[in-house]
Order: structure tokens, then C-alpha cells, then sequence
């Protein structure tokens, strides 16, 4: 994606103000059939700025196609920041037709002068397989040549293929080496990924403490998930003081962001009434929310709301329609649920080998409930065949 490779025109600061303007009408030779090619750097600069201004409707009426001819002229004239505006306008196709193989020849040409833009979107075209094969190898090594003269998102893209074991061997250590460089440098993704390895020690020792700073500093940019884990940590003490109010706080922020992690979680809270006044018609708006986002715990929790009809009048219809979605997606509880109903013909027709099949796949994923209940229905042949000696070993599975 464009986005991610931060394809975006470079204006030099020293261009826009004019230094390099030579005097009279610069735009006078602009439909010449014998454009410049003189190295000059005065020149060269000249040619940068007509494309600059094309571009960017400085002047002139913007027209993206003048602004390829004149970072063309540009570009040809050896200048890395044009080659590199060529590059992203073959990638996007403005002014020129979407050319992917074009714009790895014009992102290696300023690459190969040191470019660490460039460097880095080359590394990104190997990695996606635009206009070359896909290559971690050279994805990694052009990250690695941009990385080290510290551009921000190849330090992090480097330490993903660390971590990954892509194109470099799998290093954890390697790998928050490069996540705190450009954690370093403020980039939020980075301080994310460096958090989560010492939140889980990979590559450095455990440390709480420390992840929660990492989250801290990623949080405060607005990043979702730390500001989620922030929350998290202060709610379990996990780092910090148990601190509810300030795990309520951050966990709030996610949730108001649309992440639905954290807004399954608010639900919980609003439930169990543990760090939130408890109050089960909040607690369904923020499952819905996480729910409609295919959060599967938030789907098992508003089928239950909906069964017992807390905080929402009992609907049996809609318990069975969000307890299948997370019963289908592996939430234990979800199944387990849903085998009841099936069991007691609530919201459903009663079908005992249903009943059976659900509760099994609970019993499965170690749910206790489903576990001992499943002992019953074979012990009494409910849902299946009778087999006391399965009935046993799921009664002493579940004790």
C-alpha cells in the first residue's frame, strides 16, 4: 500500500523559497523540444523546481504530467530527490501510467546514490513483489543500507524481519536492536513492537516495567493497542500499582478509537463492575460494538446478555445468533452456550444431538462446565451412544 511505504513527493524547503531560481521567466522553455541537460547544479535545481511546481499547482495550473517531464529532466540529470519523485509517480500513476517495473529502475537509481527514501521503498517493492520478484534478502539489505543512515521506518521494517525470520535469519535480539532505534526516534509502531518483546521477553529480559513504558510513549501518540495494553497492565498491576482508574482511562481511549479489543474488554468492565460502575446497558452498547467488529468474546458475551436479557430485554433468537458466531469462531464459553440451548429447546428447536456436538467442542477446548456435562449426556446416552467409560474420563477431566 501507498501508505505504507510512505510514497510521497519530497519538496526541498531550499526550492520552494527560490534560491536556485535562475533569473527571468522560469517557465519560459517549459514546452521546449530540447529540454536542459546540462549538470549544472543551478540548472538541475531549476528543472527540480518546474516539476515541483507542476505538481503542486504552484504558480501554474497543477499538471501532473508536466511535473513527470521536469523531474524526468531532472532525474536524468542525476538528481537522487527527482529520481525518487519519478519513482513514486510511476508507482501511483500521476501524470504517467502506473508502471511498477519504472519506478524500481528510478527508486534503485536514487538508492544506489544513498537515498535512504529511496533505499527503503526499494526494500518494500522486493518485499511486495512489485515490479520485481519477491526477494527478503534484498528486501532486507536495502532496509539495512537505509536503516543505518537512520530513516525511522526502515529501522522498523528491518526489525520486523528480525523478528519474522525473513530474509535474515530469525534474531529476537536483532530485532529490538533495530524496533529501538526507531522507537528512539519516536515512531509509535516501533515503541509498540519493542514493548510487546519485553512484554514477553523475546530477545531482551521480561520487564513490565520497561513495556509499559514503551506502551506509554506509543500510547500518547494515539496508537490503539498500546493505549489498550496500558490499560490493561494498570487494571492487572502488571508493571505498575493496580491502578483500576488509570486501566479505566487508557482502556476507554482504545474503545472510543474503535478497537475492539479494548471495547469488548470496557463491556467486561462494565459488567463485573470492576473499575467501572457496574451497569449492564453500557456493558451491551461496547459489546455490540466489538461484536459487530467480529470480536468473538464480545459475540459470546451478547449472546449471553441477550439469553438472561441483562441490560437488553431476553431475546432467545438473538442469544443464538451471536453465540453461533463465536461458537463457530472456537470461544468455548460461545459453544458451551449454545449447547444448552440446543439442549433445552431455548430459542431453538431442542436438539439433543446438536446439544451433544456443541458441548463436545467446549469440552474440547477444556471448558469445566461443558466438560462434566458432557460426562452426563454419554453416561445417559443423551445426544449419543451411552459409553460410561467416555463418561469417566470426562468427569475426571472436569474434576
Amino acid at each position: 500500500m501507498i501508505s505504507t511505504m510512505q510514497q510521497s513527493i519530497v519538496f526541498l524547503v531550499i526550492t520552494i523559497i527560490g534560491i536556485f531560481f535562475v533569473p527571468g521567466n522560469v517557465f519560459s522553455t517549459h514546452d521546449s523540444s530540447d529540454p536542459r541537460t546540462s549538470a549544472d547544479p543551478k540548472e538541475v535545481y531549476h528543472n527540480y523546481n518546474l516539476g515541483v511546481k507542476y505538481y503542486r499547482g504552484i504558480g501554474v495550473p497543477q499538471d501532473k504530467k508536466k511535473a513527470v517531464l521536469w523531474f524526468m529532466i531532472a532525474a536524468e540529470q542525476g538528481l537522487e530527490e527527482a529520481q525518487y519523485n519519478l519513482a513514486v509517480m510511476c508507482y501511483r500513476g500521476e501524470g504517467v501510467e502506473q508502471n511498477y517495473k519504472k519506478a524500481v529502475e528510478w527508486y534503485r537509481k536514487a538508492a544506489g546514490q544513498t537515498y535512504a527514501p529511496a533505499q527503503f521503498n526499494l526494500g518494500v517493492m522486493y518485499s511486495k513483489g512489485k515490479g520485481v520478484n519477491k526477494d527478503y534478502n534484498e528486501a532486507a539489505k536495502w532496509y539495512k543500507k537505509s536503516g543505518e543512515q537512520g530513516y525511522i521506518l526502515a529501522q522498523r521494517k528491518l526489525g520486523v524481519l528480525y523478528r519474522d525470520g525473513q530474509g535474515v535469519k530469525q534474531d529476537y535480539n536483532q530485532a529490538a536492536e533495530w524496533f529501538r532505534k526507531a522507537a528512539k526516534n519516536g515512531d509509535n509502531l516501533a515503541q509498540y513492537m519493542l514493548a510487546v518483546q519485553y512484554y514477553n521477553g523475546e530477545g531482551v529480559p521480561q520487564n513490565y516495567n520497561v513495556a509499559l513504558k514503551w506502551y506509554k510513549k506509543a500510547g500518547e501518540q494515539g496508537h490503539v493497542r498500546s493505549q489498550f495494553m496500558m490499560g490493561y497492565m494498570y487494571y492487572f498491576g502488571k508493571g505498575v500499582t493496580r491502578d483500576l482508574q488509570e486501566g479505566y482511562k487508557w482502556i476507554c481511549m482504545a474503545a472510543e478509537q474503535g478497537y475492539p479489543q479494548a471495547q469488548s474488554f470496557l463491556g467486561h468492565m462494565y459488567y463485573s463492575g470492576i473499575g467501572a460502575t457496574q451497569n449492564f446497558n453500557k456493558a451491551v452498547t461496547w459489546f455490540r460494538k466489538a461484536a459487530k467488529q467480529g470480536n468473538e468474546e464480545a459475540q459470546s458475551n451478547l449472546g449471553y446478555m441477550y439469553f438472561f436479557g441483562k441490560g437488553v430485554p431476553q431475546d432467545f433468537s438473538e442469544a443464538h445468533s451471536w453465540s453461533s458466531k463465536a461458537a463457530e469462531h472456537g470461544v468455548a464459553q460461545a459453544q458451551y452456550n449454545l449447547g444448552l440451548m440446543y439442549r433445552y429447546g431455548e430459542g431453538v428447536t431442542q436438539d439433543y444431538k446438536k446439544a451433544f456436538f456443541w458441548v463436545r467442542k467446549a469440552a474440547e477446548r477444556g471448558h469445566i462446565d461443558a466438560q462434566f456435562l458432557l460426562g452426563e449426556m454419554l453416561d445417559s446416552g443423551e445426544g449419543a451412544a451411552l459409553d460410561y467409560k467416555e463418561a469417566a474420563r470426562w468427569y475426571k477431566k472436569a474434576a
